[in-house]
Parts: C-alpha cells; sequence; structure tokens
C-alpha cells in the first residue's frame, strides 16, 4: 500500500517536473518498501467466534458524557455485520465502509451496490444479500443505529477488536473464505469480493469448510428464525417444498 501511495505522489512529482513547476522531484530519493516474502495464507475467524462477537454487539452500548451522545445498544452491529457478511472494507476511515450510503443496500433487488467512487479497485461491484445479512439489517437499520460511530469511532472499534482479537481486514478475510466454502465459486466469491480469481485461489481456496460456511451463514439476531433455506446461484433462498 505505502509503495502504491510512494508510486503515485512521483508520478505527480514528475509531471510537476516536466511542466517547470519543480526544479526536482522530492519523492525521488524516498526508498521503496521492500517485501521479504508474499503474503500468506488469510487470517479469519470461526463461525463460533463470529457468533459470539454478533451476539455481545447486539447488547453492546455507548454511555454519553458531555463531549459525545450515548449511543444505543447495538449501534455497532450494522458496520459489523456489513464488514462479516457483505466483505464490505472496514477502514471507517477511508474504506468502502466510510463512503457507503443505506441507498446502496437495495433489499428489493437483494444486492449491495458499491460504486466506483467507494471501491478501492475504482470499479463497480455488487454483494449479494444472504438472509442472515437481511435480518441483522432489517433488525439494526443504518438509517437509525447509523454506520460510524459519530464520536471517537478509533477508540469504539478498537477496543472491540481487542476484545475479540480481531486483526486487520479479518472480518474481510472472514467473509471470502467462507463465501469460497459455502458457495464453491472462486469466480463468484472474486466479483463479490472486488479481488482477482488468483488472488482468491492463492489465499482463501479451502480454509472453510462447508458445515462451517454454513453455520456462518445463519448467524442471526436473538429472536430471529430464518426459514428453510437451499443454495441457488451463490446465495441462499427459501427452500422449495417438496410436491
Amino acid at each position: 500500500t505505502w509503495n502504491n501511495r510512494r508510486g503515485m505522489i512521483n508520478t505527480f512529482a514528475l509531471y510537476c517536473q516536466e511542466k517547470g513547476y519543480l526544479a526536482d522531484n522530492p519523492v525521488a530519493k524516498i526508498p521503496k518498501h521492500k517485501i521479504n516474502k508474499s503474503r500468506a495464507t488469510a487470517v479469519t475467524m470461526t463461525a463460533d467466534k463470529v457468533e459470539e462477537l454478533m451476539l455481545y454487539l447486539e447488547t453492546h452500548a455507548e454511555p454519553g458524557n458531555r463531549y459525545a451522545p450515548a449511543q444505543p445498544a447495538g449501534f455497532l452491529v450494522p458496520f459489523f455485520a456489513l464488514a462479516l457478511f457483505a466483505g464490505i472494507r472496514p477502514d471507517w476511515k477511508y474504506g468502502e465502509i466510510s463512503k457507503l450510503r443505506p441507498e446502496d443496500i437495495d433489499f428489493r433487488t437483494g444486492v449491495i451496490r458499491i460504486e466506483p467512487s467507494a471501491s478501492k479497485v475504482n470499479e463497480r461491484r455488487t454483494i449479494k444479500i444472504q438472509p442472515n445479512l437481511r435480518a441483522w439489517l432489517e433488525k439494526f437499520p443504518i438509517k437509525r443505529f447509523g454506520l460510524i460511530p459519530p464520536k471517537n469511532p478509533e477508540r469504539i472499534l478498537r477496543e472491540v477488536r481487542q476484545k475479540f482479537d480481531i486483526g486487520h481486514d479479518v472480518l474481510r478475510h472472514t467473509y471470502i473464505s467462507i463465501t469460497v466454502g459455502a458457495f464453491r465459486s472462486v469466480g463468484d466469491a472474486a466479483l463479490q469480493a472486488g479481488n482477482s480469481e488468483a488472488v482468491i485461489r492463492k489465499h482463501y481456496l479451502d480454509l472453510k469448510s462447508t458445515e462451517e460456511a454454513d453455520q456462518f451463514w445463519k448467524i442471526v439476531p436473538r429472536g430471529t428464525k430464518l426459514p428453510k433455506l437451499e443454495k441457488r446461484e451463490g446465495r441462499f433462498v427459501p427452500a422449495i417444498p417438496a410436491q
């Protein structure tokens, strides 16, 4: 990431040199980071750990003070539900979740639209809304609970991540590996996650069993019960009763 950012600034500095706006390129002597080894297998959460996290978030509230208003129980559910069950890139400052709008979540067609302006790779993609994600977002709607804490998001999110030992991008890694495990389609997972098929095969393939993946997609809020489901075209849908 840092090498990419350096490269972009370097290209701009070279352009400025050509136009006569700069006498020297100030980026030229900044060294690139050395990549000693390629990324290893992605770190993920188990389905049991995800269920523990989501049940905790249902009751987790934030007390108010004179600097920040109190936040109700469940105020963090939309953030973590979208990162875990839709693979939205979870950087609250610059990532996709910071640019996601309520209107991008279309329950009528059952998809979340990530526009190029929000996408890390500047490409539009759609993510299928699975039944359990719908259940979470209907019980904890973004318009009521918000998506990112309005005050002290860095501290609030860090405390939850530390409590459950959630490292960088682990939520998204979990979504991708679970999607491959459930539906056995590298191509479909790549389209929904916004990665290449090569990246999916290299880092996420065969990390999760079908049984654990199916358990993951059944994690719902307390008091919610999903109908009998079956897999069809990369998503869970209500099962058709036998004639």
